[in-house]
C-alpha cells in the first residue's frame, strides 16, 4: 500500500501528495506535458507508471478536437466542455478509462453505422455528466464487452438527454435504441431524458449485473421504455418515469413501457409507467441461460388506457416459469402522473 506518490512532469520530480488526485499548477495553457506517476511505501519507490500527456486550456477556451481533448485528459479527471456542441462524423467518440465527459453536446452527423454501435463509446469507469446526444445511426450511448478489448465496468451516465437516435429505425427490436449496455457491471443510469429513440429508450442486455437504472424520464421510443434482457444478475430500475413507448413494436408481448425478459435477480420497484401498450411485461424466453427467478416487480404505479394491460406475464413453449413476485403495483391516479412528470391523458392513438 503506498503511503505516497511521485509526479514527474516532463521527467522532474514535480511532487509528493499523499492521495489521489493531484491538481498540477503554474502551467502554460496550449502547452502538452507528460507525466509519470510511482508509488512509494516503507520499501521504497515503486515503478514509474506509462507516459500520460495533458494540454492545459484557459477556462472558458473552446475546444476544437473533443477526442484529442478526451485523451490529454488524465485519469480520474474531468473534461467540462461548458456547454459546447460538437458536430461528430467518421469515427465515434471514445470516453477513455476512468475519464469523466462533462456538458457537452454531441451530434451525430456521419451518417449511417454498423450494426450494434453507437456513436459514444466508454472504457472502465468512463463517466458523463450532463451531456446531449442526438442523430446517432444506432443507439447513441453503447457499453458492450470487447469495445477496447475489455469487459466494461463501473460506467456512470447522468443528466442530460438522449434523443433522436437511429433515425433510419434499423434494427429496432434487435440492437438498436437509445442507450445499449452488454455484459456490464456496476453501471449507473439516472436523471436522464430518454426520448424519440427508435428502439427501447434504455436496454440492459446480455450478462449485466449490478446496475442501476434510476429516476430517468423515458417516453416516445418506439420500443420498450425500459429493458432487461438476459442477465444472470440484473439491474435495479427505480423510481424511473415512463410514458407512451412501445407503440412501434408489433410484437405485442414485448411491447411495455417496462420489459424484463429471461432476467433473473432484477429488482423493479417504485417506477410510475403510463400510456404503453402494456405497463410492465415479464417474458421467460426458451433456450436462454437464465431465467426470470428472483426477479420481483413491486410498489409499481401503472396507468393504461381502456382494454389494455396493466401487466403481463409471458412463457414461451419450455420456457421456465419461475417468476418472482408481481406484488404491491397499484393503477396510477392522476396526482400520481403529474407527481412523476407524466401527462394525465395518452397520446393520440395510445
Amino acid at each position: 500500500m503506498a503511503n505516497t506518490y511521485k509526479v514527474y512532469r516532463n521527467g522532474i520530480l514535480v511532487a509528493s501528495p499523499t492521495a489521489s488526485p493531484y491538481t498540477d499548477t503554474g502551467l502554460t495553457n496550449g502547452v502538452s506535458y507528460s507525466y509519470r506517476v510511482s508509488a512509494v511505501n516503507a520499501v521504497g519507490e515503486g515503478p514509474q507508471s506509462n507516459t500520460v500527456t495533458a494540454t492545459p486550456v484557459a477556462a472558458g477556451s473552446p475546444i476544437t478536437n473533443l477526442q484529442s481533448a478526451l485523451n490529454s485528459t488524465l485519469s480520474g479527471s474531468t473534461l467540462n466542455c461548458s456547454g459546447q456542441t460538437f458536430n461528430l462524423s467518421g469515427a465515434y467518440l471514445v470516453i477513455p478509462t476512468n475519464v469523466t465527459l462533462e456538458n457537452a453536446v454531441l451530434n451525430w452527423v456521419g451518417g449511417a453505422g454498423a450494426a450494434q454501435d453507437g456513436f459514444v463509446i466508454f472504457n472502465n469507469g468512463s463517466k458523463i455528466n450532463n451531456v446531449t446526444t442526438t442523430g446517432g445511426p444506432y443507439a447513441a450511448l453503447r457499453i458492450w464487452s470487447g469495445v477496447n478489448g475489455a469487459q466494461i465496468i463501473n460506467c456512470d451516465i447522468s443528466g442530460g438527454n438522449v434523443h433522436g437516435n437511429n433515425p433510419g429505425g434499423g434494427g429496432e427490436g434487435n440492437e438498436a435504441g437509445g442507450i445499449k449496455l452488454g455484459d456490464s457491471t456496476n453501471f449507473v443510469i439516472s436523471t436522464v431524458n430518454v426520448y424519440n429513440n427508435k428502439g427501447p429508450g434504455i436496454w440492459e442486455d446480455v450478462s449485466c449485473a449490478g446496475g442501476e437504472i434510476v429516476s430517468n424520464f423515458v417516453y416516445d421510443n418506439t420500443y420498450a421504455g425500459i429493458m432487461s434482457e438476459i442477465s444472470a444478475a440484473g439491474a435495479h430500475i427505480h423510481l424511473n418515469a415512463v410514458h407512451d413507448c412501445g407503440w412501434g413494436d408489433s410484437r405485442d408481448s414485448f411491447a411495455g413501457g417496462i420489459l424484463y425478459s429471461s432476467t433473473k435477480g432484477t429488482n423493479i420497484e417504485y417506477n410510475t409507467v403510463a400510456w404503453c401498450p402494456t405497463g410492465i411485461i415479464g417474458i421467460s424466453q426458451a433456450g436462454r441461460s437464465t431465467s426470470v427467478a428472483g426477479t420481483s416487480v413491486t410498489n409499481n404505479k401503472v396507468k393504461v388506457s381502456a382494454g389494455r394491460n396493466e401487466e403481463s406475464n409471458y412463457a414461451e413453449s419450455g420456457a421456465p416459469t419461475d417468476w418472482g413476485p408481481f406484488t404491491g403495483n397499484t393503477t396510477a391516479s392522476n396526482s400520481d402522473l403529474m407527481a412523476a412528470g407524466i401527462p394525465t391523458s395518452p397520446e393520440p392513438g395510445h
